[in-house]
């Protein structure tokens, strides 16, 4: 065990235990395979010696090594102590406390005299505000008068900075020597000699504060007191860590390293979970900046780690400079900057740095600290009537802690801003108002406002309770500055300590606001704010006195708690029976912890049995009390002792996988079973069991154990058979169990990505070494994998492992084809094609190791052979037969796939098959194709050759048209129309044979039959509803009725004319006319229009005398549905 300091990155320390071989002079660190780690070193304590063999005799003189290193010559690592402890005995773990080295954590107690006791009370103030929420409350009590002065340094000592005080030592920073001090805090009369200084450092207004490793300063100086004649200058300054124990040695040193070549730290630091936040600003003035109280440089949020001094994020910019002390809470920092118009306070994330909230209900906020109580958040503001040489006011509000918004404000006073350059305004921000950070204490907060009134207002409501004046010096000294209150009050014990500028500390009771003594008149003025520990006040004036006022008063501890080292029992040993000497009075409640310090067993008794528990580390707890200080209470010992344990893990089963498996690396998975202290499941481990064979058999053997004997790091475990035969393991691997809860009787190992090839345990083996004693692999020498092992230990150090499983690989996919059994219609050399539903398959498969399991028959289905589907399964063939029918959902396109599974668990590829054309493509058309036309009109043709146009379609593609002419006693010969057309539509007009045409009768009826095929071959031959066609030669005849009378007057003139055919129908009439003006001269002949059919072979004309008045002559034309027109041989003509 040890206890150090390291710096992460910076610093570090690696320990490393020494023994001396037999025969040897030397001390060597023990070998990895003996003490896990320690060929490298330990970096974190404990290390577990407990399992060293005693028994070779070389394990009794035992050294420690540490090596420490540091990237920075100037910083070290530290140690401050470390031992080796040992029990004489293995049937009992026992501390007798004549070290401290078997305890972890003490509370509270010391271990003095071979016993543990309660120490005597000692408080802290380790920060400005007390705590990380600046609540600034002492939890002891305070002078009732100024008039005990017990310390008064001379001046220098201290400074602006408020002192603090941790484990009886304060440290403070002096502002005329530039260095800290650590001096006694309980030291007393005018003289004190430091008990450490620190090295030079810069100006300090903030103050420090204490970790458990380290104090830490950041330096406040800036460009005002460096050169008042040039305020603007650049300002270089830091952060330090000085190791608490010495604070003469720096541990690090921050500097800021970002675009702004100017910053200033002029709050306190705050640390929380190793992370220290602090302010900045740019240190830098103008003139005009110092006479208005502005500033034109932008503030920032730092976070730096607390061991390295390394920044943990992008420093977090403010819009104004900001000189106040964060406060954090809840993972959250809040800090408030000086900004006039816009966001004051703002909540930023802990560990990221971004913002959560940011509040504009506030004005400026200065040098305070946010003070948190509960859900709020308490700060002062600045509000401005004039922003230059004019008044201001400071108000008192509350924020809520979760979103910022406004709970109250109330109004606390208001001062005249000061027109000079004041030594002070540097550090207390360029306002002058608001420096004093408030305190809660009792439901109420306490502030002290610029112009010197202390106020108490109500934490709920606002209202103020009561006012008192504290500072009474008028408008003068207020205007230059020296009536300001910048000191922070402290509460201890209901009264409310303040000290002024002037330098006079006043106590007030906090429930009335009236003075308890008669303040006290300091040398200085005070910057600085009190604190109060153990009774006794200490403050800083601003000469850098110290003051300390009062008797201490040290509050006696009435508890506290030690813990020990982590205990684990020897190997074959397991918990048995708790034991304990203490004294009589007093009050001990003794725990069992886990090794992450939480509790298994909770008021134990001395002499309880431990057998139950279910880990194999853990720690001793005690807490320890006393009702009253007479009483000491003291642990003189405490043991554990053990019993034997001796009951292996056993009963291994359920290997997964077994059998065949498909991957080169595999997940193994076995369970076991230890019936006593159950399984300790972090020492799940596997090995891959592998032989080396070759054809030369004697210098295989030779080769290999003269590598094993020079090499014996590169093996595991090696074995050989009553043969033979030599094993070889590879080096034990990580395991993981679960459950992961130590103590479980029952668990399941699993192995992952073991190699169980020989090429992939070849990527794992140590090939070059082999190629050196064996020759060539492949061809001297081949590595065969026998099975995997497995191994585990109980909780009691009791290791078993399992046989070698042997699980046979097999990595490569089996191969599957179809043949389609059922014969296509037709084949396109894409596709065959299919005018039935269901088509016979012929499934071949093929696997070379584990076997076929089954096979899966897939389809993908497309409209129209472009857009396809999914793959869609539609058979499962378990086991694997030779044929199986597809039976089509509907017409279309098909591609068909045989997926082969094998045993071990691949499979072919779909997809992949489709890339290489391994898959069947198919085409089903079930329906007839169809011709469109009226089966039951008759169809007229006149003596030409006709020329038709009829609609044909297929739903899939049309092959083939022919047709043939006939009637009941005669028939043509089949014509072809089209052929090969591959289209699912066809329309074009195609004509009938001439000789055939005129072959026929005319006035018959005639059949037109159409024979249609697509490629399913499916036919369709329009023999029950043929299309009627009839030849008519003969040419219709018109004849227009004369007229009643031959003059008409009005228009217009009704034209009458009847028509007829001998043998189709009249399909149409067409007026003609001719006009004369006088009877004589006459136009040629024009169409006036058809005819509107009447009935009765009648046609109707209303002539409305295109020409007007005058004379006209008519006649008509008619034609038939057979295409014959009327000829006329002289016109038949009608005046």
């Amino acid at each position: 065990v040890w206890d150090d300091i390291v710096l992460p990155g910076k610093t570090s320390i690696k320990y490393q235990v020494l023994y001396r071989p037999k025969n040897k002079l030397v001390f060597m660190p023990i070998k990895d395979d003996i003490l896990p780690g320690n060929e490298k070193g330990f970096a974190k304590p404990p290390v577990d010696l407990s399992r060293l063999d005693l028994s070779t005799g070389e394990f009794y003189t035992l050294k420690l090594k540490a090596n420490l290193t540091t990237a920075d010559p100037s910083i070290t690592p530290k140690i401050k102590r470390w031992g080796i402890t040992w029990q004489k005995y293995d049937a009992y773990w026992l501390d007798n406390f004549s070290t401290d080295l078997r305890v972890d954590k003490l509370e509270n107690l010391e271990i003095e005299n071979n016993s543990v006791n309660i120490t005597l009370g000692r408080a802290n103030w380790p920060m400005f505000g007390l705590n990380l929420k600046n609540i600034r409350v002492s939890p002891s009590v305070g002078p009732k008068t100024f008039d005990e002065l017990r310390l008064k340094t001379p001046s220098g000592i201290g400074g602006y900075s408020s002192p603090i005080i941790v484990d009886g030592v304060m440290y403070v920073v002096s502002n005329k020597y530039n260095v800290l001090y650590a001096i006694p805090a309980n030291a007393t009369g005018k003289i004190v000699e430091p008990l450490q200084t620190s090295q030079k450092i810069d100006l300090v207004y903030g103050s420090p504060i204490a970790t458990d490793d380290f104090i830490i300063v950041a330096t406040s100086n800036s460009s005002v007191l460096k050169n008042l004649k040039s305020v603007s200058k650049d300002v270089k300054n830091k952060v330090y860590a000085f190791y608490r124990e010495n604070i003469s040695e720096k541990a690090w040193e921050y500097s800021y390293s970002g675009a702004e070549s100017s910053i200033c730290f002029s709050g306190s630091p705050v640390v929380h979970d190793g992370k220290i936040f602090l302010t900045a600003w740019s240190g830098k003035y103008k003139l005009a900046d110092i006479l208005s109280g502005l500033g034109e440089s932008k503030g920032k949020l730092i976070a730096i780690d607390e061991y390295t001094g390394k920044p943990l994020w992008t420093p977090f910019e403010l819009p104004a400079p900001s000189l106040c002390t964060p406060a954090v809470d809840s993972g959250m920092v809040f800090v408030g900057c000086e900004n006039i118009n816009g966001s004051s306070l703002f909540a930023i994330d802990e560990e990221s740095g971004k913002v959560i909230w940011e509040s504009n209900e506030l004005g400026p906020i200065g040098r305070i600290a946010p003070v948190i109580s509960d859900d709020k958040i308490i700060v002062t503001y600045a509000e401005f009537s004039a922003p230059v040489i004019g008044q201001a006011t400071t108000h008192l509000a509350a924020v809520y802690k979760d979103n910022g918004t406004l709970a109250w404000d109330v109004e606390i006073g208001n001062i005249t801003l000061s027109t000079k350059y004041p030594a002070d305004r540097p550090f207390l921000g360029h306002l002058e108002i608001g420096s004093s950070t408030p305190v809660v204490y009792d439901n109420k907060v306490f502030v002290a406002s610029p112009d010197g009134i202390i106020c108490s207002v109500n934490i709920t409501t606002g209202e103020i309770i009561w006012e008192y004046p504290v500072s009474r010096e008028g408008f003068l000294p207020q205007t230059l500055g020296a009536g300001v209150i910048y000191s922070s009050p402290v509460i201890a014990d209901n009264v409310l300590y303040i000290a002024t500028q002037l330098g006079i500390i006043y106590a007030l009771d906090v429930d009335t606001g009236i003075e308890i003594c008669e303040p006290f008149k300091a040398d200085a003025g005070f910057i600085s704010s009190p604190i109060v520990v153990d009774g006794i006040l200490y403050i800083c004036d601003n000469a850098g006195r110290i003051y300390a006022f009062g008797e201490q008063k040290i509050q006696y501890n009435m508890q506290g708690r030690i813990v020990s080292n982590i205990i684990k029992p020897p190997v074959g040993k397991w918990w048995h029976t708790f034991y304990a000497d203490s004294s009589i009075d007093g009050t001990f409640k003794y725990s069992i912890l886990d090794e992450n310090y939480n509790t298994l067993l909770y008021d134990i008794k001395n002499g309880d049995n431990l057998s139950s528990l279910r880990t194999n580390k853990i720690r001793l707890c005690a807490d320890i009390s006393r009702s009253d200080v007479s009483q000491n209470p003291t642990l003189n010992t405490w043991s554990i002792s053990f019993a034997d344990e001796t009951d292996l893990p056993r009963e291994w089963n359920n290997l997964t996988p077994q059998g065949y498996y498909n991957k080169e690396l595999v997940n193994c998975t076995i369970d076991v079973v230890d019936k006593t202290s159950g399984l300790d499941v972090s020492s799940a481990r596997y090995a891959v069991n592998y032989s080396i064979i070759g054809d030369d058999l004697v210098n295989l053997s030779i080769g290999i154990g003269t590598m094993i004997a020079e090499h014996p790091e590169k093996f595991g475990k090696i074995t050989s058979s009553i043969y033979g035969n030599i094993f070889l393991y590879t080096p034990w691997g990580k395991a993981v169990c679960i459950p992961t809860i130590n103590g479980t009787k029952t668990a399941t190992i699993i192995a992952y990505n073991v190699p169980l090839t020989s090429d992939s345990l070849r990527n794992i083996l140590p090939m070059q070494l082999f190629d050196k004693y064996l020759g060539e692999y492949g061809k001297d020498y081949t590595i065969v994998v026998n099975g995997v092992e497995f191994q585990i230990s109980d909780l009691a150090g009791n290791v078993n492992n399992s046989k070698t499983y042997p699980i046979k690989v097999d990595t490569k996919p089996p191969t599957s084809n179809i043949t389609l059994v059922s014969p296509p219609a037709f084949s396109d050399g894409t596709y065959k094609w299919y005018g039935i539903n269901n088509i016979l398959l012929n499934v071949t498969h093929r696997d070379d190791k584990s076997g076929v399991s089954m096979v899966l028959l897939y389809y993908k289905y497309s409209e129209n052979g472009v857009n396809w589907n999914n793959w869609t399964l539609f058979a499962n063939i378990t086991p694997p037969s030779g044929e199986t029918n597809f039976s089509a959902v509907k017409d279309g396109f098909y591609e068909i796939c045989s997926i082969a599974s094998d045993i071990a668990g691949n499979y072919e590829n779909p997809d992949k098959k489709e890339r290489t054309g391994n898959v069947s493509f198919i085409a089903v058309d079930t329906h007839k194709p169809m011709a469109h036309y009226n089966p039951e009109a008759d169809h007229w043709y006149n003596n030409s050759a006709p020329q038709i146009r009829i609609n044909f379609t297929d739903n899939m593609a049309l092959k083939s048209i022919e047709y043939q002419l006939s009637n009941t006693t005669w028939s043509s010969n089949w014509e072809t129309i089209a052929d090969d057309i591959d289209s699912r539509f066809y329309n074009k007009t195609f004509q009938i044979d001439n000789s055939t045409w005129q072959s026929i009768n005319p006035r018959l009826t005639y059949y037109l039959i159409f024979r249609i095929n697509d490629y399913g071959n499916r036919e369709n031959i329009t023999i029950e509803k043929p299309y009627k066609i009839v030849k008519d030669i003969d040419r219709p005849r018109s004849e227009i009725q004369a007229f009643n009378v031959k003059w008409h007057s009005s228009l217009p003139i009704k034209v009458t004319a009847t028509a007829g055919d001998g043998t189709s129908f009249v399909s149409k009439v067409t007026l003609y006319y001719s006009y004369s003006p006088d009877n004589k001269t006459w136009t040629s002949w024009k169409v006036y229009e058809e005819g509107k059919y009447i009935g009765n072979g009648t046609w109707e004309w209303e002539f409305d005398a295109p020409n007007g008045n005058g004379y006209y002559n008519f006649y008509t034309i008619a034609n038939d549905e057979a295409g014959n027109v009327e000829h006329k041989e002289g016109y038949e003509i009608v005046t």
